[in-house]
């Protein structure tokens, strides 16, 4: 009779099948006994940051009993043993901490394992820059000024700087910072370079770019500045502080340039009377064949991979939505399928993994809410997120004329600025921010947290988000932990501009 196949066959096969399950199951939790104690291990500080150093920190490990060795490097060249131990740090910084520990291993062997804590150590000052524009709608040449506000203090220490009309943009090139004052009703719009370990200007005077710059970038020793009221982008060598030259763009004078992007070796730059995207060769500052052309008034532009995502606004007052359009950054034109609708005034774009979202003002109605657009990034599609049932993707619905949104791990805060009508303020108002679940997009939270009047922009450091009360004369301060205002920072009237400095 012809034997069947499998381990039944012979007496014994259950009994060996058996047996190798054991043996299976043994040497599983075996490694499984030595793989476990990786996620056991932990550490804490205390404190962990000060205003200014020096500062003293107690390190204390949670490692597995069996430890035999603790190895600690504090970020700043400080090195330690010992399941606890104390560090000085005498300089300012943000320090990643490293905790190294050796357990032993049934073979007589060791292993080690490892926990890092990225940029766990912060030793002041931890700076804000705050721009001032109380004369962004008057007839006036300034000067306004920018607040440097170290966070760490209690009370946080503000510094003021004298800089020119309306400070509108900021960009950061390591220590130094770059900030682009707009000069209403000038010919000429300004650059102010400034020195952010000693608050200071590092040129005598600030440097002359195109009429009315709105948005600067920076890569390797080159910064460009989109001027919106000439039509150009200027170039200014980062490595001698000076501006090298300028290069047209666009065809719609008084109506240029919002926004501009660096991707590889290359600028991208939002026409937004023309309704197209300038490239431009970061190597011989000239333009890469003709602007490709995008939807009705591009204002933002963002770069994440090989791919330009265009916010193009379409600003009208007769409902017709927004859009996104995404470029493909080496083939230099509209990937398929890449005119994405969304809701009515799009203002700002984040990307997080394989989700963009898109914030929508709405209409310019009185406590119109506005909301929030989600992409797949893939697919180009706007994906399902408080919808329910077969019917139509929904966007996330939060405040009232949203502005600004920023990403924060798992988290989107969106900055809501409050009432307007027919495109003009209907007066100061209760301004609030949203926060949003990037995973299952939805917001965390009933009601939008509120903080001061007309915020208009937004700048996460620490554990904590700074937004700038525009019509009054406050930071509000939230706690990312609780995501509830934790407290208000008092300033000069009119902060618009915000930017956190590492």
């Amino acid at each position: 009779m012809r034997a069947r196949s499998g381990a039944t066959c012979c007496p014994g096969g259950l009994r060996l099948a058996k047996v190798g399950l054991f043996v299976a199951v043994v040497a599983c939790g075996y490694w499984l006994c030595l793989a476990a104690p990786a996620a056991l291990l932990n550490f804490k500080a205390d404190p962990r940051e000060k205003d200014s150093p020096p500062l003293e920190v107690t390190f204390t490990a949670n490692a597995p009993a069996s430890t035999t060795h603790w190895y600690w490097q504090f970020g700043d060249g400080g090195s330690g043993e010992g399941e606890t131990t104390t560090h000085t740090y005498t300089s300012p910084g943000t320090y990643t901490v490293k905790l190294r520990v050796t357990l032993p291993l049934r073979d007589g062997g060791e292993r080690t394992i490892t926990e890092v804590k990225p940029d766990y150590i912060t030793v002041g000052p931890r700076e804000i820059y705050v721009g001032h524009t109380p004369g962004h709608d008057e007839d006036d040449s300034g000067p306004d000024r920018i607040s440097v506000i170290n966070t760490l203090s209690d009370p946080a220490v503000v510094e003021l700087l004298d800089v020119d009309q309306d400070p509108f943009a900021f960009a950061l090139n390591g220590a130094t910072a770059y900030l682009v004052c707009y000069r209403t009703n000038e010919e000429t719009g300004s650059v102010f370079v400034i020195d952010t370990a000693t608050n200071t200007f590092l040129t005598e005077e600030p440097l002359s770019v195109g009429r009315c710059p709105r948005a600067i970038a920076i890569t390797g020793s080159k910064a460009y500045v989109a001027n919106y009221g000439s039509d150009t982008v200027t170039v200014i060598n980062l490595n001698e502080n000076r501006v090298e030259t300028d290069i047209a763009v666009g065809h719609n004078p008084g109506r240029g340039p919002k926004g501009i992007a660096i991707g590889k070796n290359r600028a991208f730059v939002a026409n937004y009377g023309d309704g197209s995207v300038t490239v431009i060769n970061t190597i011989t500052d000239r333009p890469v064949g003709d602007p490709i052309p995008v939807g009705v008034n591009p204002r933002e532009i963002l770069i994440s991979g090989n791919r330009a995502w265009v916010v193009c606004e379409n600003r009208n007052y007769e409902g017709e939505p927004g859009s996104v359009w995404v470029i493909d950054t080496k083939e230099l034109e509209v990937v398929e399928g890449g005119e994405i609708v969304v809701g009515q005034h799009p203002r700002d774009i984040a990307i997080s993994e394989k989700r963009a979202f898109v914030v929508c003002q709405g209409s310019y109605d009185d406590d119109v809410t506005g909301a929030v657009y989600v992409i797949n990034t893939r697919t180009l599609e706007v994906i399902r997120s408080t919808s329910v049932g077969s019917g139509p993707a929904l966007p996330i619905p939060v405040g009232v004329h949203p502005r600004r949104i920023l990403i924060n791990g798992n988290r989107a805060y969106v900055v809501n600025h409050g009432n307007f009508v027919g495109s003009e303020y209907s007066g100061p108002s209760i301004g609030t921010v949203s926060v949003i679940n990037i995973r299952t997009c939805k917001t965390i939270r009933d009601d939008p947290i509120e903080v001061g009047l007309g915020p208009e922009e937004l700048a996460i450091s620490g554990d904590k988000v700074y937004v700038a009360d525009a019509e009054g004369d406050t930071i509000s301060v939230i706690d990312t932990k609780t995501n509830s205002l934790w407290g208000t920072i008092t300033v000069a009237p009119a902060p618009t501009r915000i930017i956190a400095v590492p």
